[in-house]
């Protein structure tokens, strides 16, 4: 088998596993190979546990959760209009990824080592970075700890995702009540930015 066709069953697998595994979180591995198209024993070489697809999906996730993160804390405009467009691209993703929030339910959890961490630790950096221009520019409380800062900002995404995933917050809704959420719980007096407050 090629290396082109072994990438493209993985693909497909993976593909097919984020598709079953949104609806049905505890959907056995017989499930993901059928909507994938392929049989057992080719699910099996690509990922010879549950774990080790759950870890691709999460990877999968945190790698394109930390593309948009960076791609918006690198464009122009001020920290604040960068950290408005930082959660109205991140927090749609997880329409697609949501049951990751969920993933020690469905796997052993992942080593500190995994790759889905290392990338996860590179988009908490590029966070980090827009909290001290946040803070530079006053519009988060510059006596907050940073680490806080982005602890918080961090929740908040898996819990948003969450919350779309429960039918409790429409996907709409959603990144103008985190930034909301943002600036009202850092934001120096717990002021929320203009964009946010109502009209």
């Amino acid at each position: 088998m090629s290396r082109l066709k072994r990438k493209s069953s993985e693909e497909a697998i993976v593909d097919a596993a984020i598709a079953v595994l949104a609806s049905n979180p505890g959907a056995s591995l017989s499930e993901v190979a059928l909507a994938a198209g392929v049989g057992r024993s080719t699910l099996h070489h690509h990922f010879r546990t549950r774990a080790e697809l759950v870890e691709a999906i999460s990877l999968l996730s945190v790698t394109e959760t930390n593309a948009a993160t960076r791609r918006a804390i690198e464009s122009e405009g001020t920290a604040h209009q960068r950290l408005e467009r930082m959660l109205e691209a991140v927090v749609p993703i997880g329409d697609r990824f949501h049951f990751v929030v969920s993933a020690p339910a469905m796997a052993e959890p992942m080593s500190p080592d995994a790759d889905a961490w290392v990338v996860h630790r590179e988009e908490l950096a590029w966070v980090e970075k827009l909290v001290v221009d946040l803070q530079t520019e006053r519009t988060i409380d510059p006596s907050i700890p940073i680490g806080w800062a982005v602890a918080t900002i961090d929740n908040l995404i898996w819990q948003a995702w969450r919350e779309m995933h429960e039918g409790r917050l429409a996907p709409v809704d959603a990144p103008r009540l985190a930034l909301r959420t943002v600036l009202g719980g850092l934001g120096s007096a717990g002021v929320v930015g203009p964009e946010t407050r109502e009209e």
